[in-house]
This record gives C-alpha cells, structure tokens and sequence, in this order.
C-alpha cells in the first residue's frame, strides 16, 4: 500500500480515543470502567455542561494525584482489590502512564477476568506497548465472551488489516456493520473494507 494511501487512512480512523501503530487505529472503550469514581481535574475551555475532560500530564490536579497514589496504596496492601486496580489502570492509561497501565490492569483483570471493558482498554495498551500479539489474543477473549462486542470486533478486523490479512479483516469489520449498523464504527468499519478492497478509491 502506498505511503500517501497511509496517511490517507490514518486521517480517516477514530478520533480522539485512538493508538495508532500500525495502519489502522484501534479504539478503547468510551468511559471508564463500571462502578470507577468520576474524579476532577483542572478546568478548560474545552469543559462543557460540567464535564471535564480525561487526565493528561497537562491537566491533572492535586486531587487526582492524591487519588492515584492512594489507589496503589489500597492495591499494594491488598492485590486482590481487583476493581482499584482497574480503576488505577484506566487513570494511568488516560495520564499516558502506559507501563504502569498495563501492569495493573493486568493485577485488576486476575480478580475480574470477565471484565471485557477493562480487557479492551487493556489490549489497547498492550498494542500501544507493540505487543500487537497479546493485543490480539486479549481481544479475542472478549469476542469469545461476547460475540457481538463491535469494539473487540472493530479491533481485531484492524490488527487482521496490519497484519495485511485482508479477508479476515473484512470478516470482522462486517460484524460491526451487522450488529450495529448505525453506529460510528461502522461507518469506520465501511471506510476501512472500501479502503482494503480498493485502496486506488481513496480520496
């Protein structure tokens, strides 16, 4: 595929949830985990309706920091606290933390394996981190457990398409179409199979 085509591509995947390493992004999954704590950090111009935005290295506050260091403390003193783990793992993967990510969501996902929210942001960092292999596997166990997850599904049709195994891409991009037909991936999904399949048609 040629370079521009490339760059065509990356310009047309998700938006602000995405890695890119390969080709194709792949997405994390839209908020954090179930039953994780709503915690605040500095105001912006980009706040609305009271929403603020994720921690970043530029926004975070005290309290956040304050908060991320009591969530070790709980997870040090008791490994099997699976959910501040979790919930620990989503806020360094939001802080660009990466490493410290991936290693407790790996702690959190021992205690809560059928988590498939948390293993989906997990395979997320695993591929930031070039682990694309593992990225795929903890995907996989998320469609296995369920089938009709378009974010898994929408992940592993892009880890096929950087792997250039363009049927099985197409495979699993499909089932994005076919079980919600109206949602934003897929019509990521659309863009991607179109892109594949006839790569001269870009614009």
């Amino acid at each position: 595929m040629a370079k521009e085509t490339r760059n065509k591509i990356l310009a047309a995947s998700l938006g602000a949830v995405i890695v890119v390493v390969g080709i194709f992004a792949l997405g994390k999954s839209p908020s954090p985990q179930q039953g994780t704590k709503v915690l605040e950090t500095k105001k912006t111009e980009n706040q609305t309706n009271g929403v603020l935005p994720a921690p970043t290295k530029d926004n975070v506050s005290k309290e956040l920091t304050a908060h991320i260091k009591h969530l070790k403390d709980v997870v040090r003193n008791n490994p099997e606290e699976s959910a501040s783990a979790l919930q620990l793992a989503r806020l360094l993967q939001d802080g660009h933390d990466l490493k410290g990510a991936l290693e407790y969501y790996s702690i959190g996902l021992k205690g809560m394996p059928s988590n498939n929210v948390a293993r989906i942001d997990y395979a997320l960092c695993l591929y930031s981190d070039g682990q694309a292999d593992e990225a795929m596997k903890q995907s996989r166990i998320v469609s296995k457990n369920e089938p009709k997850n378009i974010q898994a599904c929408y992940n592993i049709g892009s880890l096929y398409a950087n792997r250039g195994v363009k049927d099985s891409a197409i495979a699993y991009w499909s089932k994005v179409i076919e079980y919600q037909p109206k949602s934003d991936l897929a019509k990521k999904s659309k863009e991607h199979i179109k892109t594949i399949t006839n790569p001269a048609a870009v614009p």
